[in-house]
């Protein structure tokens, strides 16, 4: 995909080349002195010299020894890149024998490239950049290739024509709707950076945008297992941080874009894959996005899609539905610590949203589980037994005092394992020490300080008497 071929000469069928070789004493008939004496005056001419092409696309011109000849003699400077001196014969063969061969094209643009770039006088650099944007309009004709010619033929515009946008985004268009998954990588990122001048102008919708932008995107994923997938997957970086940075790819916008999308075209998985990438970051959680999602997770199950089902569901008030996407992802992604703090996050679900003390144990052991020196899920086992005073006993008394032993238990097994909770475990043992039983009502059930003692209930756990006045 390289922007110019340099090598074509061998590619030239083989008849041509037997008659370039055979045309009688052709290295001789100029000399390398007569061809400087005829280029050094004429190369650099006005360009209407154009208007006279001979038929569309002629193979070897009304001179066949003429076209030969000054095809070798074009060729030997254009490959010393003395491109002023091939300038005149490779004229000659364009105007005359524009059939000839596809190489004398990309020759000719980068002959004419290499002028222009050397130019001081302005209008005659206009009329050699009309000539140069003709000649693929003129390649075209003879060789086809309308898009990627097309495509060429905006990124020289761009280059040499800057002001010309809507002769460039026309020109673009073209060669994407010409070129379609094919498109090449260097267009995409001015395609979209030209698309977005036509929104802030209010000449497009942001819908318009966006729709372009998702066209980039196919064409990203189709070459992305190709010879420059390197190359289309930085265009696509560049054009994400591009529409990100004029806020464009954000939640509100594309929000409703997807919505539109799949709800006009509900089966297309594609679309589902997309919302997806996009909405993944988003408070996305509407009815139809959530269905959309679904029907992505049915055919492609992931942790990460797990897991913003799960926040959607228990957004929605379905925590049971949530936990289960959860549990699923806890199942799918393969690092430990990531186990860990989903099921730490199951288990705050159960705590703070369902109120169900057990199943909040099991998942915050589960969390041990997978991370065995965190302290946080000690001090959630902690909170479950101070919070149980109404769960076991009338909320004061005995029965609802002594929770606070294996709560205690708890709080100082976090700061043990994990000294990053220490400052929270200290907080929490200081606020609940005072609500233990006295030591008159410890004594006076016959029990002592610092023997063992099983609480029951929900808690089933031995711990150590304790007072809190002593």
């Amino acid at each position: 995909m390289e922007l110019m071929t340099n090598n074509w000469f061998n590619k030239i069928p083989l008849i041509t080349f037997v008659l370039v070789l055979n045309t009688t004493g052709l290295q001789a008939c100029t000399t390398p002195k007569q061809a400087e004496n005829t280029n050094n005056e004429s190369a650099i001419l006005p360009e209407t010299w154009l208007n006279n092409i001979a038929g569309e696309c002629d193979s070897l011109g009304p001179d066949t020894n003429k076209t030969l000849d000054d095809v070798s003699l074009y060729m030997e400077f254009y490959s010393h890149q003395n491109y002023v001196e091939a300038l005149p014969y490779w004229r000659y063969v364009y105007r005359n024998a524009p059939g000839f061969h596809d190489a004398i094209y990309s020759n000719g643009i980068k002959i004419y490239k290499s002028i222009i770039d050397t130019m001081q006088n302005d209008s005659t650099k206009a009329l050699y950049i009309d000539t140069l944007l003709s000649i693929y309009d003129h390649r075209i004709i003879c060789f086809g290739k309308r898009g990627y010619n097309l495509g060429r033929k905006a990124y020289d515009m761009m280059r040499y024509t800057p002001k010309n946008i809507d002769a460039i985004r026309n020109t673009l268009d073209e060669a994407i709707n010409e070129s379609g998954l094919e498109a090449e990588y260097f267009l995409l990122e001015p395609y979209i950076k030209l698309n977005f001048r036509l929104l802030a102008k209010g000449e497009i919708e942001v819908g318009d945008l966006l729709d372009q932008y998702a066209r980039v995107a196919e064409i990203v994923d189709h070459n992305l297992k190709g010879r420059y997938a390197t190359y289309y997957q930085n265009a696509m970086d560049r054009v994400v941080s591009y529409l990100t940075e004029k806020n464009v790819l954000n939640c509100e916008t594309l929000l409703p874009f997807y919505t539109n999308a799949y709800q006009n075209n509900p089966d297309n998985q594609d679309i589902w894959k997309k919302a997806f990438n996009a909405l993944g970051n988003c408070n996305s959680c509407t009815d139809t996005i959530i269905e959309m999602f679904n029907k992505l997770y049915e055919i492609e199950p992931s942790a990460s899609l797990a897991l913003k089902l799960a926040d959607c569901y228990i957004d929605k008030g379905n925590s049971d539905k949530g936990i289960q996407f959860m549990e699923n992802a806890i199942a799918k992604v393969e690092d430990q610590e990531q186990k860990a703090e989903l099921s730490y996050k199951i288990a705050l679900i159960y705590y703070a949203k369902l109120k169900n003390f057990p199943k909040a144990r099991q998942y915050s052991y589960q969390a041990l589980k997978y991370k065995t020196n965190w302290g946080q899920p000690y001090i959630l086992i902690g909170n479950l037994y101070a919070s149980s005073g109404k769960l076991c006993g009338t909320g004061t008394g005995w029965k609802s005092q002594i929770v606070i032993w294996p709560a205690i238990d708890k709080w100082y097994k976090a700061k043990s394992v994990d000294p990053s909770v220490a400052a929270e475990a200290n907080k929490q043992i200081a606020k609940y020490s005072q609500y233990m039983p006295k030591f008159e009502e410890i004594f006076s059930r016959g029990y002592n300080l610092g023997d063992s003692f099983t609480v029951k209930c929900w808690i089933q756990e031995t711990t150590t008497i304790r007072a809190s006045d002593k």
